[in-house]
């Protein structure tokens, strides 16, 4: 499975590779949110642990 099939833009020079740098831009930003998610949660997680 292709997570992005960029040969359509072959002809468009520069397309190819602006339409990559999104993409990764907005799964490091995905990446991101998760992360602060967890790190927000842990905290909570733990004291549970601890308590019961």
């Amino acid at each position: 499975m292709l997570v992005l099939d960029i040969r359509i833009y072959v002809e468009l020079e520069g397309v190819s590779q602006l339409v990559t740098d999104i993409v990764f831009q907005l799964l490091s930003w995905m990446v991101e949110e998760e992360r602060k998610t967890i790190r927000e949660t842990k905290p909570g997680i733990e004291l549970g642990k601890s308590t019961g």
